[in-house]
């Protein structure tokens, strides 16, 4: 079995498992401000039971390699799954999020970065 056939893409369910990426751009200092939030209106639980373990942010250079860039461990409960990192403008032309649910797997996102953003 390959992981490509369990990672999950689209939410099921009534809790929101994709992480939500957004990028924000800072005119004067030359990087981007990036936010992953596992679940965009509804914020996945933190609880022993229920929780997101891990967040990861990979990005797609221009030359099509993927290049592992931020790696976040959360705790079981009491933890919001929302982080913020910073990356170099014009590095990537994608960036991709996964999220792992205790119960309900790993679940993937992307997100095409404009240019000039």
């Amino acid at each position: 079995m390959s992981l490509a056939t369990i990672i999950k893409n689209s939410d099921q369910g009534k809790e929101k498992h994709l992480p939500d990426i957004s990028i924000k751009a800072c005119s004067s200092c030359g990087e981007l401000s990036v936010t992953i939030q596992v679940g965009k209106e509804l914020i996945h639980p933190s609880l022993i039971e229920h929780h997101i373990n891990t967040i990861i942010l990979y990005g797609l250079t221009k030359e099509d390699q993927l290049k592992q860039l931020s790696l976040f461990q959360l705790g079981e409960e009491m933890t919001i799954p929302r982080v913020r990192t910073t990356i170099k403008k014009d590095q990537f032309k994608k960036l991709i999020a996964t999220s792992y649910c205790n119960i309900h797997g790993l679940w993937e996102n992307e997100i095409a970065i404009q240019q000039g953003e």
